[in-house]
């Protein structure tokens, strides 16, 4: 890549990190339902097809992006069977206990949760969805209003929404607060935003 386009892409990088880091911080996150703006970031920097904005400014500064999960690199529920699963440690950016160490690029194919599969007329299980990042991230912005919206919601990301329903009251507003979607695309967020600032720090200092 010559240096007019890396230049661009640390443009963005940067701009991208700066306002990741004001939605994440915002005291009001939840209530303004900013996991969607953020889900949007992430399918720019993570999960781009053509250009994902954070993996390729660090692979031309030959700098690794590491994860640490839940569960191990390429892990994958059964879907023969009802399973609902659910983890607090979706991704840190610093190591922790228990966790696995895994690339960037395998963390975004790796599945981090799973709920029953219900059909809506019998309301009979039949099986599991489970979900990657990459899915989750994709899905909200693509299906849900945040790049593009589908009229007609997409059953999988319907279930995983309401599979976990929190609901409370902010600041005279009623809230019905998605768990499993919120809590993973605020973590993944949030690695995100420690990752630049690392990649920026490592590559000022070489």
């Amino acid at each position: 890549m010559d240096e007019v386009h890396k230049a661009r892409l640390l443009e963005v990088l940067k701009r991208n990190q700066l306002q990741l880091e004001g939605f994440l911080t915002d005291p009001r996150r939840d209530e303004k339902d900013l996991h969607y703006t953020i889900a949007g970031q992430l399918r720019v920097l993570l999960c781009d097809a053509d250009v994902p904005v954070l993996l390729r400014y660090a692979a031309e500064s030959n700098v690794a992006l590491k994860v640490w999960a839940a569960y191990p690199a390429g892990f994958k529920y059964r879907t023969d069977k009802a399973i609902f699963s659910f983890n607090a440690l979706i991704a840190s950016y610093y190591p922790e206990y228990d966790a696995y160490e895994m690339s960037i690029e395998d963390f975004l194919d790796t599945e981090i949760g799973a709920v029953p599969k219900v059909d809506k007329i019998s309301n009979i299980v039949s099986g599991t969805i489970a979900y990657t990042p990459r899915k989750l991230i994709k899905w909200i912005s693509n299906k849900d209003g945040v790049t593009h919206l589908e009229l007609s919601p997409m059953q999988s990301l319907e279930t995983i929404k309401f599979a976990i329903e929190v609901e409370g009251n902010v600041d005279g507003f009623t809230q019905t607060d998605s768990l499993l979607i919120r809590s993973a695309i605020i973590q993944i967020g949030e690695w995100t935003n420690e990752a630049i600032k690392g990649l920026l720090t490592t590559i000022q200092n070489s």
